[in-house]
């Protein structure tokens, strides 16, 4: 393909993609495939067993797109898809993504490629301005008194980021625990060494943390403990109480710290008494949870974390973009005390999949890590960030410039927006769908998520949702947590968050949807308001 037919297919191919775009948005096909023909391994006998020899035509290669991958397509643009939290997409971030890609840097050091580091530094510090985190998470900021230095990065996916920076800790904990106890190759060999002390390091979470939590510390080969939440109205809430309780358990118990404070060295026969005094470990609440949109009480966390020196970890993947929103940032009260924190403005900030940005007050933790100078990677510039030493992967794509593109070409204002107009559709959602009595909301919506289930039970709303799978009018997904009046049992819901092209309409036309369905379902007519 030479540059004249590169132009032309870049022509075909925006029409085609704002076509699509604009199809979508007019409703002309369905959300979902359909699932009578499309049955998994669909796609195998539509095309040719083995890799051409010979390459076929930009054409040839669309005309395939258009009659064999988009009917297997589930379109997550689409005004009904309101399954699962939003993934974001907008031009201006197509835009951003497509140059990225023609550029094709791998940005990782400044001396690599300098303009991709700096608009990254940039980019973060202000995303974190404009979301009132404190500055220690910002390049800007000279430090605290010890020097320390905070700072953001780019990865492609919160749990990838929660995974990084955990192995970060543990890393740091061997490190200092085998410089403090001055263990000798001869006590690692009989047992003493990194593989015994990983066993005892421990980390918390509740039991509504996302999965990511769990997987990113059995990766690290560390112990985590679930914290049950406590029920409160709607709300399933972290448990503070019951953290501070937990840790102190885990203190007596002589288990070892992920990151430890203390300056003073100890012998190895005060190793309990140590761990008595300057137990250190890592916690991990949620500013909206996956299931139910539940926002930890992170004041509350923050100050048990304090209390035991504990690393607080705030995951604000979804909810966190409402942050630059000043009437949402009492939902994260106490943020000033978080450690680190996660946001995913690939879900409410129109910047396209993939766009996770990870915010530490201390980049010593990954850079200590990952940091490794091979000759062929050393430079003599200073003064920013090696990107390479910031993460598990050495290469990484210039993610930046979309958020950049989106930031400069929408303005914080027009974002803010978007995310209102998100918010405000739920609350619509919620209004709409109780004037049905058979219904009932099981969650607390103060943001973007909707969980509801039919009032007759787990059984009815689960054919529920299997009647909107073969309509295929709507894409919502199941959700279970634990049940708000017999705790120990778990509650079945259907959950609605709107996508972004989801208007008002099409709220009115799920509800009427629903109520729809439970007349065939339940075969009552006269529990709905007219």
């Amino acid at each position: 393909m030479d540059a004249k037919q590169f132009i032309d297919a870049c022509n075909y191919l925006s029409n085609y993609i704002a076509t699509y775009r604009n199809q979508i948005c007019q409703h002309d096909f369905p959300v979902m495939p359909d699932f009578e023909k499309i049955q998994p391994g669909y796609l195998r006998p539509l095309l040719t067993s083995e890799a051409p020899e010979d390459g076929d035509s930009f054409h040839e290669v669309m005309r395939d797109v258009r009659y064999k991958v988009m009917p297997g397509m589930t379109h997550w643009q689409h005004p009904k898809f309101l399954a699962y939290y939003p993934t974001s997409s907008s031009y201006p971030s197509l835009l951003g993504d497509f140059l990225s890609l023609a550029i094709s840097p791998i940005g990782l050091s400044w001396f690599a490629c300098p303009a991709s580091t700096e608009l990254e530094v940039i980019t973060l510090d202000w995303l974190a301005h404009a979301m009132g985190l404190p500055s220690k998470f910002m390049f800007s900021s000279t430090g605290n008194a010890n020097g320390i230095r905070g700072g953001g990065t780019i990865e492609s996916s919160a749990s990838l980021a929660l995974a990084t920076l955990v192995m970060g800790l543990r890393e740091r904990a061997l490190t200092q625990l085998l410089n403090r106890f001055d263990i000798t190759d001869e006590d690692r060999i009989d047992g003493r060494g990194p593989g015994a002390l990983v066993d005892r390091l421990v980390g918390y979470s509740a039991d509504q943390a996302h999965s990511s939590v769990e997987r990113a510390y059995r990766i690290a080969m560390l112990r985590i403990r679930t914290i049950p939440s406590k029920i409160v109205g709607k709300r399933r809430e972290f448990d503070a109480y019951e953290l501070r309780k937990a840790m102190a358990e885990d203190v007596a118990k002589g288990l070892i710290p992920l990151v430890v404070s203390s300056s003073n060295p100890v012998g190895s026969r005060e190793l309990r008494g140590f761990w008595c005094a300057y137990f250190v470990n890592t916690c991990v609440a949620t500013m909206g949870t996956t299931s139910t949109c539940e926002f930890d009480d992170v004041k509350s966390i923050g100050q048990v974390c304090q209390e035991f020196n504990a690393w607080f970890h705030l995951d604000a993947a979804y909810a966190g973009n409402g942050l630059i929103c000043p009437e949402f940032r009492d939902l994260a009260r106490g943020v000033e005390l978080a450690d680190s924190v996660c946001v995913n403005p690939d879900k409410l900030l129109l910047v396209n999949f993939d766009c996770t940005i990870l915010w530490t007050s201390d980049q010593c933790v990954l850079t200590e890590a990952f940091k490794a100078d091979p000759t062929y990677l050393l430079h003599d510039f200073n003064g920013m960030p090696d990107y390479r030493d910031w993460s598990i992967s050495l290469s990484r794509r210039f993610r930046a410039l979309k958020l950049w593109f989106v930031i400069r070409m929408y303005g914080m204002k027009k974002l803010r927006e978007y995310i209102r107009h998100h918010v405000n559709l739920a609350a619509e959602f919620e209004m709409q769908l109780l004037r049905d009595d058979r219904f009932e909301v099981v969650n607390d919506v103060r943001f973007g998520l909707v969980c509801f289930r039919l009032k007759a039970g787990r059984q009815e709303t689960g054919r529920l949702n299997k009647l909107l799978l073969q309509e295929r009018s709507l894409f919502l997904s199941a959700g279970s947590a634990r049940d708000l009046i017999n705790p120990d049992e778990e509650q079945y819901f259907l959950r609605f968050v709107s996508s972004p092209h989801t208007t008002i309409r099409d709220v009115q036309f799920a509800c009427e949807t629903l109520s729809s369905l439970a007349d065939k379902l339940l075969g009552d007519v006269g529990c709905a308001e007219q």
